[in-house]
């Protein structure tokens, strides 16, 4: 298709700060966008985050309602060297460590069978198999379990013990057996481990993302829509490829890396020393005059009515922080396009971002989100909190 230009019409931003905590303000631009029942306004008329507190509860409790919504912490924090970005603090929650001071996570290793979009009959059985590996530091024991975690169940068992000890390092194929739905479409559930403690982990770095099982059902693929959350960018922050003027970065990165780094904090300390419950991207650009970061994200299909939602802005005790975010996408091989973009400074306030996707519904887009310093890069410390796309 023709290259799409940004919908500048439909591109609303605002600044907020002082006492007020952004996730207050984000969950009530999410309340706004799905009491409006998917019919969002092209212009902006008022103030669209105005909510009840009942209503910011019913968003916030969307955004955690899967069961891997609170993950576990980063167990290595890096020490800055001099001249590098002050340590912003312990922001993570320690509930991951359990009684033994060991840590639960896996890797995933291969689809043994029905990799992703594998076409399926209505009501057939069949049998879905992962090879996972035990990645953490606990050995893992007969009584773990493989556990359903949201989704589309067809009609799986719950839960179902490994019914073997894997040791740090080791691997194990587990499996479960499922029938197809009766309808036609696209079909996904996803599944995670559960310790003997009750806590579910599952892959990731920080052993906080599902594995899943993805099937259609009938003789041609369908894109998934009618979901209220499309895509979360934070769950799938390491399957973007994240760069900089260095070249290629790892994912997660390390927080001294002079090339740039991008990282999940799970309580964003924003500028004005609120303290956020819900995770964040953490972005350095490369520290050099000018340095940038971006990470272009695997293609995501856009329904019709949806809206590209986050709040963005400075980390706290990043004085001379001063840089610009940039949203950007393509579809298929067509040209990059800009959505917007937007200058933070370190001055106590961030900004709500309401981006509507109109001019891209029905398209497989591949989004990239992108920071730049203005100028000496040292202390630009860039917050990305709960970046969705809803319907």
């Amino acid at each position: 298709m023709s290259a799409l230009g940004p919908p500048r019409s439909h591109l609303h931003s605002r600044r907020a700060g002082g006492g007020g905590a952004p996730r207050n303000l984000i969950a009530a631009g999410l309340a706004a966008v799905l009491l409006a029942s998917c019919n969002f306004p092209t212009e902006e008329t008022g103030s669209p985050f105005e909510s009840t507190a009942a209503l910011e509860t019913a968003v916030a409790q969307l955004l955690t309602q899967a069961p891997w919504a609170t993950p576990p912490q980063d167990l290595t924090p890096a020490t800055p060297p001099a001249g590098t970005p002050p340590a912003l603090g312990p922001e993570a929650p320690t509930s991951t460590l359990i009684a033994t001071g060991c840590f639960d996570r896996a890797l995933f290793v291969a689809d043994l069978s029905i990799p992703d979009e594998t076409i399926l009959g209505s009501g057939a059985p069949f049998t879905k198999t992962w090879r996972l590996r035990n990645n953490g530091t606990c050995g893992w024991t007969e009584e773990y379990a493989l556990v359903f975690a949201g989704g589309d169940g067809m009609s799986g068992a719950p839960s179902s013990a490994l019914g073997r000890t894997v040791p740090p390092g080791g691997e194990i194929d587990v499996s479960v057996d499922l029938v197809a739905p009766t309808g036609t479409g696209a079909y996904r559930g996803v599944w995670m481990l559960q310790n003997p403690q009750g806590r579910l982990f599952g892959i990731g770095p920080s052993g906080s993302l599902p594995f899943w099982v993805q099937i259609q059902v009938g003789s041609t693929v369908t894109p998934p829509t009618g979901n209220a959350l499309v895509y979360d960018f934070v769950s799938h922050l390491c399957e973007a490829e994240w760069r900089s003027g260095a070249g290629l970065l790892p994912c997660p990165g390390t927080e001294t890396d002079p090339n740039g780094f991008v990282v999940i904090r799970r309580a964003p300390r924003f500028e004005n020393g609120t303290v956020d419950d819900e995770p964040a991207i953490y972005t350095h650009p490369q520290w050099t005059p000018d340095g940038t970061i971006s990470g272009r994200f695997p293609a995501v299909y856009v329904p019709t009515e949806s809206h590209l939602l986050a709040v963005i802005g400075c980390a706290w005790n990043a004085g001379a922080c001063e840089v610009t975010f940039q949203i950007n996408y393509r579809v298929g091989d067509s040209p990059l396009q800009n959505l917007g973009q937007w200058t933070e400074t370190y001055d106590g306030q961030w900004r709500i971002l309401d981006i509507d996707l109109s001019s891209l519904a029905g398209e497989w887009v591949s989004f990239v989100l992108a920071a730049t310093a203005d100028g000496p890069a040292t202390q630009d410390q860039a917050y990305w909190l709960t970046p969705v796309i809803l319907h």
